[in-house]
């Protein structure tokens, strides 16, 4: 885990901006401050997991 949280910190200038754009492709709204719970539409929820992971963000959990 520790390596995970290195990799985000260390790639935070490249990944956020890629982040953002899948955010407001896939119509995802973030709960809060951060990026920790999000809203994203189910027709949505496939394709924006796939494109997140494809940039080394993992997802633990959906309901």
């Amino acid at each position: 885990m520790i390596q995970y949280i290195n990799y985000l910190k260390s790639n935070e200038k490249a990944l956020v901006p890629k982040l953002e754009f899948l955010l407001a492709k896939y119509k995802v709204q973030p709960v809060g401050s951060g990026y920790f719970d999000c809203i994203v539409m189910k027709a949505n929820l496939e394709m924006f997991i796939k494109e997140i992971t494809d940039l080394g963000i993992l997802i633990t959990e959906t309901s």
